[in-house]
């Protein structure tokens, strides 16, 4: 039987679990998830899940609360903190409070940084390029 419901919990672990709440409620069951993307849905979150005798297993999940809209084609990740890399129409938009690396981020071709934004940035020669309201300001 095919159940749409609320998940009430989702726990980390070498397995993920969840628990929800529908037609008929479950209580710690394994979180199967399409392998190289993961996430952990909010209480709250829609989920669908089959049952079949003691075999549950959770097909999808969705949040409306914090859901994109999208142009027909795109393509988008996103979380409840308003994060996101959206595949748009008119090239990829990331959005979030900070980029991290574990290296270097290599940018080639024309890069802007938004307006009101500042910062220091090294390119791949090495040259410090520093930026003022989203104007580079200074080249070492």
């Amino acid at each position: 039987m095919m159940i749409r419901g609320l998940l009430k919990s989702c726990l980390e672990g070498v397995v993920k679990r969840f628990s929800a709440t529908g037609m008929i409620d479950v209580e710690d069951r394994e979180y199967l998830q399409h392998y190289g993307l993961t996430s952990r849905p909010q209480p709250g979150a829609e989920m669908v899940y089959q049952v079949q005798g003691n075999l549950v297993i959770a097909l999808a999940s969705d949040d409306r609360r914090y859901r994109l809209r999208v142009e027909q084609g795109e393509v988008a990740l996103y979380d409840d903190l308003g994060q996101k890399v959206h595949l748009s129409r008119g090239g990829i938009l990331i959005q979030s409070g900070q980029i991290t690396t574990d290296g270097y981020a290599v940018f080639t071709g024309h890069a802007e940084v938004g307006t009101g934004k500042s910062g220091t940035f090294v390119d791949k020669l090495g040259k410090v390029v520093t930026v003022r309201d989203g104007i580079i300001v200074g080249l070492d």
